[in-house]
């Protein structure tokens, strides 16, 4: 008989917990970092409201559906925004239905922007679904770059000259796949947060709860399979990128890029990405995730994608037609003839506001971070790469 418990992921017992992964690792659907049971805990440290749904049979655990209140009180995926994974978490062949979980467990309204919904148990909940594109990098690194060549774009010749004339101009580049430098994650968040300042683009790290979040998970034990990854790029002594991802498995994924406006023009994002798939390949990491977005670079990049849904699942029918309705009604706004030219302006200035940046400050004498790479040993050498073991990003011949 299927019975319920709402809860604090800390009240989840360690028979569940094991449950828990066990349903992960047997189900190739919850391969990302944001199903393992570390992130669903991280958040609830920072986060009161955060919340788990317990699905028994017969005392046996069957489902697990994370959540957390939103501000209006209504249940939304956990973590909201910084969630590009929401989904129940189930072994591939157990058969019970989400609805009889949602009913039992009283939830009478639920909100997504981003559900993968593997088991097709949402879909009348669907107002909307997009694409959620990846590297697919189980032959390689240099398969995926062959594969890119073939498209016909002048992505990776254009990177090779900027990289070598930010080397030529600022000192030979390098990169820690993972560093414990706390001023390189502080760095990183303010650098984001005056991306979103310069860009107009709501503050994902506004509420505060996730800043601590990303403080908090650093402390994540290196033995755990889920593991957050702030990796650094230098050019001579000084920091021009970061991000902070999260890996599972055999999958990473790409969540907190930045990197310092002053060096825009080199493209300094693209190359700290181009080094991470480099390193992520090393590492026998198979699938570089990007989550929901139509940045040019993510388009160009990646050669397959999964899809996401956009759900309001509400009892109150006329709740859910009115929200449902002005929902729709503003993305045929922006799918009018009007919509797409916004959009191109938007990325527009968003460029234009980088650039700016970079050539305001390439008037003056280039900042000095202060964050200088760490001259100590590390214990796994390969996160200290020396710029000579990565491989060139175009041979010769492809570079003329």
């Amino acid at each position: 008989m299927l019975s319920t418990r709402t809860i604090t992921p800390d009240q989840l017992t360690a028979e569940e917990i094991l449950a828990w992964r066990e349903m992960v690792r047997s189900n190739p659907a919850l391969r990302s970092p944001f199903f393992q049971p570390e992130f669903t805990q991280a958040v609830a440290h920072v986060n009161a409201s955060a919340k788990v749904i317990a699905a028994n049979d017969n005392g046996r655990p069957v489902a697990f559906l994370p959540f957390q209140l939103a501000d209006t009180g209504e249940p939304a995926a956990l973590g909201e925004s910084l969630n590009d994974f929401q989904g129940i978490i189930s072994g591939p062949h157990e058969n019970f239905c989400t609805d009889d979980i949602l009913r039992s467990a009283g939830i009478q309204r639920f909100f997504c922007a981003k559900m993968f919904d593997w088991r097709q148990d949402f879909q009348r909940h669907v107002i909307r679904t997009k694409g959620s594109p990846y590297v697919d990098l189980s032959m390689g690194y240099a398969a995926w770059e062959n594969g890119l060549q073939q498209t016909g774009t002048c992505q990776l010749k254009q990177l090779a000259r900027k990289e070598r004339k930010l080397i030529r101009e600022y000192g030979p580049i390098r990169f820690e796949f993972h560093t414990a430098c706390c001023k390189v994650l502080t760095q990183l968040i303010d650098w984001k947060r005056d991306q979103y300042l310069r860009t107009r683009e709501l503050d994902t790290l506004a509420p505060g709860w996730p800043v601590e979040l990303l403080h908090h998970l650093i402390e994540v034990p290196a033995s755990s399979e889920f593991q957050p990854v702030l990796s650094a790029m230098y050019a001579g002594n000084d920091l021009v990128a970061a991000h902070y991802g999260l890996i599972s498995g055999q999958v990473c994924h790409w969540w907190f890029p930045a990197y310092n406006p002053f060096f825009g023009v080199y493209s300094p994002g693209k190359i700290l990405l181009r080094r991470l798939l480099i390193e992520a390949s090393h590492r026998g990491l198979t699938r570089f995730d990007f989550g929901v977005g139509d940045e040019d670079y993510k388009i160009t990049f990646a050669n397959s994608a999964d899809e996401v849904c956009r759900v309001i699942m509400d009892t109150n029918v006329v709740r859910r037609w009115l929200r449902t309705n002005w929902y729709r009604t503003r993305v045929a706004l922006r799918e009018t003839l009007v919509g797409p030219g916004l959009k191109v302006l938007h990325r527009q200035l968003r460029e234009i506001a980088t650039t700016t940046v970079s050539r305001v400050s390439s008037r003056q004498n280039p900042p000095r971070t202060a964050v200088e790479p760490s001259n100590r040993p590390h214990a796994d050498q390969s996160l200290q790469r020396a710029d000579s073991s990565n491989p060139p990003l175009l041979s010769e011949s492809q570079q003329s």
